[in-house]
């Protein structure tokens, strides 16, 4: 019993094995699309730096304005 489970699982690997091979073989690379990798790359740039820039850029306009109230 236990030895044609074994089997049986053997040739299963041995059918997905070759299944895979058959796949990555047959197949092809796509060429790269670096005009629409740098388009994204804008459009997240776009985004992101006003973004960043006003996370990380209010406490020094707040400090700018605070010493201009103050003097």
């Amino acid at each position: 019993m236990n030895s044609q489970i074994f089997s049986q699982a053997a040739k299963a690997a041995a059918r997905q094995t070759a299944a895979r091979r058959a796949f990555t073989s047959s197949t092809k690379s796509a060429p790269a699309d670096y005009g629409r990798l740098f388009q994204q790359a804008r459009r997240t740039g776009i985004v992101y730096v006003p973004g960043l820039a006003i996370v990380l850029g209010w406490p020094f306009a707040a400090a700018k304005m605070v010493d201009t109230v103050s003097a």
